[in-house]
């Protein structure tokens, strides 16, 4: 079937703790807005406390009405944080048949620290011609991400 993977770095001019601890518990909803055929996140549901330790998950909501299970998979503060994610409902889920998500920090010289975000999408079967498709589609969306991920790095206080 073969996965397609999608990677996309950013570099904040804070600690790899700051940056860990600004990206893994983003609101979505503000940080995720639509772009193309990728519909915004309207919500969080099914999520007890924080998104902060290995085997927690929730639903993320889809303007439109799609839904996809999140859960996280590894939680290594301040170096890296490993999800999945299950389209449930909505046209993703046609194509998808899983979503692999990690982030690795990786603290640099003065302060500063390298973030690699990596979404590797596991297409259902005959989903994998569409998927190239909306790879650099999803590849332009994840630039504008790692952005807005970097800037809410720096916007934390240290």
């Amino acid at each position: 079937m073969g996965s397609v993977s999608v990677t996309v770095e950013g570099t904040a001019s804070v600690s790899a703790d700051t940056a860990f601890g600004a990206v893994i518990p983003i609101d979505l909803t503000a940080t995720f807005t639509g772009y193309g055929p990728f519909p915004a996140v309207v919500g969080i549901e099914h999520q007890p406390g924080k998104w902060d330790a290995a085997g927690k998950s929730r639903t993320v909501l889809l303007r439109g009405g799609g839904t996809m299970r999140e859960r996280m998979v590894e939680y290594e503060p301040p170096v890296r944080a490993a999800y999945e994610v299950i389209p449930h409902e909505g046209p993703l889920k046609l194509l998808v048949e899983r979503i692999n998500g990690q982030f690795v920090f990786r603290e640099l010289q003065h302060g500063h620290t390298e973030i690699t975000w990596t979404y590797e999408f596991v297409p259902r079967r005959g989903g994998r011609p569409l998927l190239l498709v909306l790879v650099p589609l999803w590849r332009r969306y994840a630039r504008q991400l790692i952005a807005r991920f970097v800037a809410a790095a720096e916007r934390t206080p240290s």
